[in-house]
């Protein structure tokens, strides 16, 4: 039997930041916004409409804090 794959993820930048927002297999949408790499804010929506708009206000909240992120040290 073949596997079937289907793969939901919708990456996009604003704001000075990466959004990334993927489906899960519970029905739920996760939302991550990065910048250089380095994660600022997640979270999880029950749509992908609600997860893209959250990630836009989280990178738009980001950005009117001066865009600091703290790099992680080696």
């Amino acid at each position: 039997m073949a596997a079937n794959w289907s793969v939901r993820q919708l990456v996009c930048q604003a704001h000075g930041c990466e959004l990334a927002v993927s489906w899960r297999t519970d029905g739920r949408w996760t939302w991550t916004v990065s910048v250089a790499g380095e994660r600022v804010a997640v979270g999880i929506a029950q749509s992908q409409e609600g997860a893209q708009d959250a990630a836009a206000n989280a990178a738009e909240r980001h950005a009117r804090a001066d865009g600091i992120i703290q790099l992680t040290m080696f």
